[in-house]
């Protein structure tokens, strides 16, 4: 590890192992050069989910809130996670304030990344392939990549 840094870094670190490296202050030096090292070695998690090939957990949401979206609209009316969806309370208002995020306008900002209008996603959602690459492409335009 310390050989794969640059000499100006292998450089540093000898010099402050060479001052510290009385006896008396040994396990105070070893502490130091760890954590030196340990500053040197930062990745970021970026980089840990570029190595890694994983999504960001943004667009494993908002894909998981879009299949589960299509998933209620596929089905009867009759069904109480249908009714929920397309449910208002007649003469509500909200308070004063900021109005909080609502799921069906975080699902309406998830479409409108796909380019969707409501009504579309909905006669889209009555074929469960098509919805599927719908969602899984969803996925891919969130991490800047077109589908394969």
């Amino acid at each position: 590890m310390l050989h794969s840094a640059m000499p100006e870094v292998r450089l540093a670190l000898f010099f402050v192992f060479v001052v510290i490296s009385s006896p008396s202050c040994m396990l105070w030096s070893y502490w130091l050069m760890i954590i030196i090292l340990m500053s040197l070695m930062v990745i970021t998690n970026k980089t840990v989910r570029e190595r890694t090939g994983q999504d960001t957990l943004e667009s494993v949401i908002r894909e998981r809130r879009l299949r589960w979206f299509g998933h209620t609209y596929q089905m009867d009316s009759n069904r109480i996670a249908r009714q929920v969806i397309d449910w208002t309370l007649p003469h509500f208002r909200r308070k004063r304030g900021r109005p909080r995020v609502s799921w069906t306008s975080s699902v309406k900002k998830d479409l409108d990344l796909l380019g969707l209008t409501w009504d579309e996603a909905l006669d889209i959602t009555k074929d469960r392939s098509e919805w599927r690459d719908c969602t899984a492409r969803c996925a891919f335009t969130a991490r800047g990549r077109t589908k394969v």
